[in-house]
């Protein structure tokens, strides 16, 4: 192969103490090994992120970004929604356990107790959906899947029979 002169110490070198770059017109990185590996452990030497500060760093991050943590916290919270629901569907045969339809499928308590449920919980949904699935995941038989106009229905049925 070649050689090449190092922009940071200047030396001629063979081609083969530089990195390979496929962005370099040579093929080459403009620096040599030796001068890399002196850049790369200056850098960790100076930054706090590669010696296990990073708590300290995450700290500062939400301290100066609230609103970016908020909105990043938010967006995660929305994500494990949508995963923990999907994965009470997929426990439960992802249809409608009256009509078999798998469109606007909502969980449905089947012994009458969701309303206490939900109290019981403080309406917090991730709560919710991490014990239906634990519920599900050990046979209990306390829910269903049921499509949003039987899940009314079965509402409306069960107000009557209060009714009475």
């Amino acid at each position: 192969m070649g050689r090449k002169v190092c922009r940071d110490c200047g030396e001629d070198k063979p081609a083969e103490e530089f990195y390979v770059d496929r962005t370099a017109a040579d093929g080459r990185r403009g620096n040599c090994k030796s001068c890399q590996k002196a850049y790369v452990r200056k850098r960790y030497d100076e930054n706090p992120v590669q010696n296990g500060d990073r708590r300290a760093i995450a700290a500062r991050y939400r301290e100066r970004h609230p609103e970016a943590v908020r909105a990043q916290n938010i967006a995660n919270l929305r994500k494990r929604r949508v995963q923990m629901r999907q994965t009470v569907q997929d426990l439960l045969g992802n249809c409608c356990a009256r009509c078999g339809t798998t469109e606007n499928l909502q969980l449905d308590h089947m012994r009458e107790d969701g309303a206490e449920h939900r109290a019981r919980l403080n309406n917090n949904h991730d709560l919710m959906l991490r014990e239906a699935i634990a519920s599900i995941q050990s046979g209990e038989g306390r829910y269903q899947l049921l499509c949003q106009p039987h899940n009314l229905e079965k509402h409306w049925e069960h107000k009557r029979a209060e009714a009475i």
